[in-house]
């Protein structure tokens, strides 16, 4: 067994160095090593019972090199249990479920659960024993965040209305939280798949994620969609997130948004964890109108906060793979609710994911919420001028005479006289020298073009005496001159 606790940093180098130095010698135990070990657990899962067997050969072959021994494997198929800890001397009845990476799993149906199935009732009902109470759920993977977000919702009420941490609450609201509670007992026994592949899956799986927004939260969930070989499909839930919006609030855009990036961070975390090369496709699902359009197509300015997020999600998945789904069919809504619903759902998917063709899905709803077209209009940056601290010196070396004149083009030439006496540095006025189509117009004033021409020639010398100087600068700085 690995010894763990003040030296833990130095056990988790040990493996890391085993697996690195034997990974050619054995490859699938070297991978289990170093990517699938957390503390002192142990998980991996194989389609095959001979792969499962080879790996944990392997893996024990590796330990054994380094001193480190396993206490026991744990396996849903039992014939491979009893042949892998044939060691074993203690006699114990068939263990239905074991713990795992803070879960119970039942290895008989492949099932895992919550281990915190039940939470005890409080004597006293206050904000400090509520935290406690609400931090007593560890739940990674999002089984139970619909009725999480039913905790953490009326508790943020109590940070709203500024009850103190020893400050007992009303009778009132000692009955709404009994009533929270026992019904977080009851969604605490729920059991899910452990594997996110059915036993007779064909190919990848397409990956669909859903996200909503409410007015006290917001959340995001996702699926696997396989086809098995019957011709079949199958979805499996793999992972939940709800939060709470701030205490101070959120502009409605601004909250969809947020839950657009929970929803990319989601997707990013599942790609990496199972290799983007086994998954076929990504779908993201959602109902907001209008962060689809900032996302596809928006080229107006935003401000910082929508912009950074909108640039975060781009980095991160691609805009066509965003999809607009009506509320209705949006698994995702029950991670924003503060009352009892329906969660088959959340856990099975939305029905229309088991139609055999979704890539041509569509689904009108005349109800949708719309956005209030100034909440989006503030989120647009306005166009301001850019002001320079100090004027740079005009360039005044052009000049023309004034009188009147009978050339036509003569105009045409004092525009870009003006426009190079107007600059505010070399860069530009050099731009305005060089806009063909205008010398063309004065070229048929030789006087003018003469006056043009000098000017620019100028300019040009001056430009690079200036680019040299800079260059001179540079390299002192470089070779520790001040």
């Amino acid at each position: 067994r690995r010894v763990h606790g003040t030296i833990t940093d130095l056990s988790q180098e040990s493996l890391h160095f085993l697996g690195n130095e034997f990974k050619l010698e054995y490859p699938i135990g070297a991978e289990v090593i170093t990517k699938k070990i957390y503390m002192d657990d142990i998980a991996d899962s194989h389609s095959t019972v001979e792969e499962a067997e080879k790996a944990v050969i392997e893996t024990t072959s590796i330990l054994e090199k380094g001193c480190f021994s396993i206490k026991k494997w744990h396996c849903n198929d039992r014939s491979l249990e009893k042949k892998l800890n044939v060691n074993d001397d203690k006699e114990e009845a068939v263990e239905v479920y074991t713990d795992v990476l803070g879960h119970y799993w039942n290895k008989r149906d492949d099932l895992i659960s919550l281990k915190s199935n039940e939470l005890r009732e409080l004597k006293v009902f206050t904000k400090r024993s509520l935290l406690s109470l609400i931090s007593k759920v560890w739940d990674p993977l999002g089984i139970v965040s619909p009725i999480t977000i039913k905790l953490r919702i009326p508790f943020q009420d109590l940070w709203r209305h500024g009850y103190d941490w020893d400050r007992c609450l009303d009778e009132s609201e000692i009955e709404d939280w009994n009533d929270l509670i026992k019904e977080l007992n009851e969604s605490l026994k729920v059991e899910i798949p452990r594997s996110t592949k059915p036993s007779n899956a064909v190919g990848y799986p397409q990956l669909h994620l859903f996200s909503d927004v409410g007015s006290k939260g917001y959340g995001a969930c996702a699926y696997f969609r396989w086809r098995t070989d019957d011709d079949k499909i199958e979805v499996r839930f793999i992972s939940g997130k709800s939060l709470v919006t701030p205490v101070k609030g959120w502009s409605i855009p601004r909250t969809e948004l947020v839950r657009f990036v929970i929803m990319v961070r989601l997707a990013k975390l599942i790609q990496d964890s199972y290799s983007m090369q086994e998954i076929e496709s990504t779908t993201y699902w959602t109902d907001s109108k209008v962060n689809l359009h900032w996302i596809r197509s928006c080229s107006k300015p935003l401000k910082a906060f929508v912009e950074t997020r909108i640039s975060e999600i781009i980095e991160n998945a691609q805009s066509y793979d965003f999809r607009y789904l009506p509320s209705k069919y949006n698994p995702a809504d029950v991670l924003t609710k503060d009352r009892t619903v329906n969660l088959d759902s959340y856990y099975n998917g939305p029905e229309f994911l088991y139609q055999e063709n979704i890539e041509n899905f569509e689904a009108d709803d005349d109800n949708e919420a719309t956005v209030d077209d100034e909440q989006v209009a503030k989120e647009l940056r306005p166009m301001k001028k850019r002001k320079h601290k100090r004027q740079l010196k005009k360039f005044n070396i052009l000049n023309v005479n004034n009188d009147d004149s009978k050339d036509i083009n003569k105009s045409e030439a004092m525009q870009v006289i003006d426009g190079v006496n107007n600059a505010e540095n070399w860069r530009e006025a050099i731009n305005v020298i060089q806009q063909e189509h205008k010398c063309e117009k004065i070229a048929t004033n030789e006087e003018l073009r003469d006056d043009v021409v000098a000017g620019a020639s100028k300019l040009a010398e001056s430009l690079k005496r200036f680019e040299n100087s800079m260059y001179r600068l540079q390299t002192d700085c470089k070779l520790g001159g001040e």
